[in-house]
């Protein structure tokens, strides 16, 4: 094969000067070629879901070479805050302005068996329109779909504030945030305390979850979120903040890990009390297709609900009769067909409040990090939010803090949102929805008042977040301040020194934009993928 002319012209310059041509040519024949074939490489789903994985695994380490602060001469003086009488009951464990305490001792290789497990990663990667549900994986979201798994290890002890208790069932938690905790030992920590010694409680609780806050700069989301759907009227875990310290045989001795939420865990118990009696049922979905009839046997739903209680035959015949009347809907509903399956109050409150706090890490977007209810003589659907750490906000993986200020609330949804665009396609559902925007307008999302709660929690915490290293300290005294602070800015949302969102600000200014859009003086923007 000749890549030159035949006949090339006798002198020297010319030749030369017609090969550099040819092969420049050539060269950028082949670079399109080779653009090409990536861009259709990048087409089949099992080579980006690879490559996505490879990405977000890369970087973990089991003992990361930065150690926590020593503990030097026992506890520091902030963790020596003693209530008592000890909590005995979740009402006094979780008071949303106290700080606990917890010392964890892991053997070494307690610690490695924490490691997250490589599983075969859901196929098809990240799409937006795929569910963050891997059926290989123990439990639903992200690390289950790039190839990772968390499974049970223990810890010799944990000691929550002065109470020991031994042989106690451990795992990391988390997605997102694990994902950020990856070269960290402030890691999220779940700990069972009667998988191993049966009777084992705190407060009356098994089971207690352990949230590192390393995705809100700010510390307050989770507790401001959570007292905030409370205060209007929904369902909510109960919090209180936990200073938490732990050693490792042979790796580090006590040392200080940081301050972190202790969230209640929604289950039966939880159940009775929010929904007065017993008979209620709990679910926590994962699904962009939320309600979608798949038949008459429960077993297309299962997996898909997460049920945290277990459900009678009426109970999954109520859900299965729901999604049949959602997927069947179009054009108005009549009132009593829609208050047969839902607590519409219920649903008013809950979405207005997600819609006010501009929370799109839930079912506003990707079809996670909610609960839904069913009440125990009706088997009335509703809603309470879970895992509020990117309220108020601050999701950075969804358009420009601008847009996120000005959502709109006519269609608060991004992308396709099979049960939400239904939901608000119900003209009476619709307007008791801008009824309760407005209430809570009125009563509950008044910036001065937010705004005291915010100073209120932030100085109780503070002593403890100045212990941290940096850029905690120096990020959360930026994400409390009314005042504007100029940022560098960076686009990775996996960044520790990415800008720290202001929570005070977005209140003020979505609490403007809110009530133009109400008032027809603002039209609110509808964010999408592409933004």
């Amino acid at each position: 094969m000749r890549f030159f002319p035949k006949n090339l012209p006798e002198a020297l310059w010319k030749r030369i000067l017609i090969r550099c041509f040819f092969l420049g040519l050539y060269g950028f024949i082949g670079l399109i070629l080779a653009i090409v074939g990536v861009i259709a490489l990048f087409q089949i789903p099992g080579v980006t879901g690879w490559m996505m994985s490879s990405i977000l695994k890369s970087g973990w380490s089991v003992f990361p070479d930065l150690k926590p602060p020593i503990l030097t001469g026992g506890l520091p003086s902030g963790q020596q805050i003693i209530h008592n009488p000890q909590p005995s009951n979740a009402f006094e464990l979780f008071q949303w302005d106290k700080v606990w305490n917890a010392h964890f001792k892991f053997t070494s290789n307690q610690w490695v068996m924490l490691s997250p497990k490589d599983i075969p990663p859901l196929k098809g990667g990240l799409s937006p329109r795929q569910n963050l549900r891997n059926p290989v994986a123990s439990r639903s979201g992200l690390l289950g779909v790039i190839g990772w798994d968390l499974d049970w290890s223990n810890a010799e002890s944990l000691d929550f504030n002065g109470t020991k208790f031994t042989n106690v069932a451990v795992r990391y938690k988390g997605n997102g945030t694990f994902l950020e905790s990856k070269n960290n030992y402030k890691r999220s920590l779940k700990a069972d305390l009667n998988e191993h010694v049966k009777g084992q409680r705190l407060a009356k609780q098994e089971t207690l979850n352990f949230h590192n806050l390393l995705a809100d700069r700010s510390r307050v989301s989770d507790t401001m979120g959570y007292r905030y759907f409370k205060q209007i009227g929904v369902p909510v875990p109960g919090t209180s903040f936990v200073e938490v310290s732990a050693e490792i045989e042979h790796v580090f001795q006590p040392s200080l890990l940081g301050l972190y939420l202790l969230v209640q865990k929604p289950n039966e118990s939880w159940s009775v009390n929010n929904l007065g009696k017993k008979g209620g049922a709990l679910l926590k979905p994962v699904t962009i297709d939320l309600l979608k009839f798949l038949g008459e046997d429960w077993a297309a739903y299962e997996a898909i609900y997460g049920s945290k209680t277990k459900l009678s035959d009426a109970q999954q015949k109520h859900i299965m009769d729901a999604s049949r009347w959602v997927t069947n809907l179009s054009g108005s509903a009549a009132d009593e067909e829609f208050q047969r399956y839902f607590d519409v109050d219920n649903l008013a409150r809950f979405f207005a409040g997600q819609v006010l706090l501009s929370n799109f890490d839930g079912i506003l977007f990707n079809g996670q990090n909610f609960l839904m209810t069913l009440e125990p003589d009706t088997h009335l659907i509703g809603f309470a939010p879970w895992d509020l750490d990117h309220s108020w906000g601050e999701f950075p993986l969804t358009g420009t803090l601008k847009q996120r200020i000005h959502a709109s609330i006519h269609k608060p949804w991004i992308g396709k949102n099979f049960f939400v665009e239904k939901l608000f396609a119900i003209p009476s559902f619709k307007k008791r929805y801008l009824q309760e925007i407005q209430d809570q307008l009125d009563k509950h999302f008044i910036p001065e008042q937010l705004n005291a709660d915010i100073d209120h929690i932030a100085g109780i915490i503070r002593p403890f977040v100045q212990k941290e290293p940096a850029p905690r300290p120096g990020k959360f005294e930026i994400a409390v301040n009314a005042e504007f602070v100029p940022q560098q800015d960076f686009d990775n949302p996996m960044d520790p020194n990415r800008p720290a969102h202001q929570i005070k600000r977005f209140i003020n200014d979505r609490h403007e934009s809110v009530r133009a859009q109400l008032a027809g003086e603002e039209e609110g923007v509808v964010i999408t993928f592409d933004q």
